[in-house]
């Protein structure tokens, strides 16, 4: 059957289908990620001790703070501050240095 598809010019329709294939798949890995975090986040609720939910409001804090961080930080590069080389720097690399000192942060032992 492939053969017969390739043989027949059918390959020729594959530019329809690629079109926007990087789209989809970025927007796919966003939507497993998103959902992994909800789960995870869930998950921290859902088995923490009723008594005490210090880690899951810690966890969602860290969460809020990575997302809020990150989203300034990719926004810096329209702000008035400094010249354009320090903002589109801050642009490229904040989002970086937002999740690894979150990372550290949450790695850190009370």
């Amino acid at each position: 059957l492939f053969i017969g598809l390739g043989l027949g010019g059918a390959g020729s329709l594959i530019r329809f289908c690629t079109r926007f294939t990087d789209e989809v798949f970025n927007a796919l890995l966003s939507l497993n990620f998103i959902y992994e975090a909800v789960s995870s986040m869930r998950r921290n609720f859902v088995e923490a001790d009723p008594s005490n939910l210090t880690m899951p409001f810690v966890s969602l804090s860290i969460a809020w703070g990575t997302w809020f961080l990150t989203a300034r930080t990719a926004a810096f590069e329209y702000s008035r501050f400094f010249n354009q080389k320090v903002r589109t720097f801050v642009k490229d690399f904040g989002p970086v240095s937002v999740f690894v000192a979150m990372s550290l942060l949450n790695m850190q032992r009370a």
